[in-house]
């Protein structure tokens, strides 16, 4: 059976944790919703076959989703540890997939289908850490996505962990990621940081910091090390004298939104690398 269903409403301010479900959906699946709001909520140790803790299929973009969740220590048998996304066309922010893990792909989220006739999914703000997949894409995996845009924007990729793709896993995915930073993954065989499976994405990659863009040709990217804050402790923000500061391509999506402490996005006239925007010290700023 699948896991809790919906078909609109309102999940707010809610946690969901400790569920399960023989097929999918652990901690929430929904499919083919119209309307509603999922926001400040947190899923977690939930277990299912594809996506423990949530699963969504056809997402209509009237949708509000993910705002400031949280998708901690679920486990997928199969597919998409934290979060299964299919042929969806939504966007989602500032989300934290955490400690999450998959017996095959994507441990952290694992994405498909939504790049042929169905626009892509827009995935902005998220940090996704310390996951695992038992074959490919520890952090992120995408499958034939990215036709209609970026599917992985401004977010941060790191310490996760796969066979091959540590961090993400790409399968036959046009321009999929987007001003991110993919950095401290590992694997066990091959790609730390970045798989390309098929071997034909060299334009996957646009104003990315990972630390290898051999055979990739997208503009803006570099192998620097980010200058985490205090990466032993989980800090994944921009530490000082970052290469990813103000490093990142302005998109308009960034006009009124924020990163993923709730600051402007773009504070500097242009936006950083990942997930985070650094604020120098001495700033003042106002969060809503």
């Amino acid at each position: 059976m699948n896991g809790c269903g919906t078909g609109g409403g309102r999940v707010s301010d809610c946690t969901i944790d400790v569920n399960n479900a023989t097929d999918s959906g652990g901690g929430a699946y929904l499919y083919n919703p119209t309307s509603g709001n999922f926001e400040r909520t947190t899923v977690s140790s939930n277990t299912a076959l594809d996506g423990g803790g949530i699963y969504i299929r056809y997402f209509d973009t009237t949708i509000e989703f993910g705002d400031y969740c949280t998708i901690v220590g679920n486990r997928a048998s199969r597919n998409g540890g934290g979060l299964y996304l299919s042929r969806t066309q939504n966007g989602m922010s500032n989300c934290q997939v955490i400690g999450n893990s998959a017996g095959t792909n994507g441990g952290g989220v694992y994405c498909e289908q939504s790049g042929g006739e169905f626009p892509s999914s827009r995935l902005m703000n998220f940090l996704i850490a310390n996951n695992v997949a038992g074959n490919q894409g520890g952090g992120f995996y995408a499958n034939r996505i990215g036709k209609n845009g970026g599917a992985i924007m401004s977010s941060t990729i790191v310490s996760n962990y796969a066979n091959r793709g540590g961090g993400i896993a790409l399968v036959s995915s046009n321009n999929p990621v987007v001003n991110t930073v993919v950095y401290s993954n590992a694997a066990v065989v091959t790609n730390a940081d970045l798989y390309d499976v098929a071997g034909n994405n060299a334009d996957a990659l646009s104003y990315c910091c990972t630390s290898s863009t051999n055979g990739y040709t997208g503009s803006g990217n570099t192998t620097a090390y980010p200058k985490f804050a205090d990466a032993p402790a989980g800090n994944w923000r921009l530490g000082a004298y970052s290469p990813c500061i103000n490093a990142g391509t302005n998109q308009d999506w960034m006009d009124s939104a924020t990163d993923l402490d709730g600051r402007p996005r773009r504070r500097y006239n242009q936006v950083d690398i990942g997930a985070y925007e650094h604020i120098y010290s001495g700033t003042l700023f106002m969060s809503r």
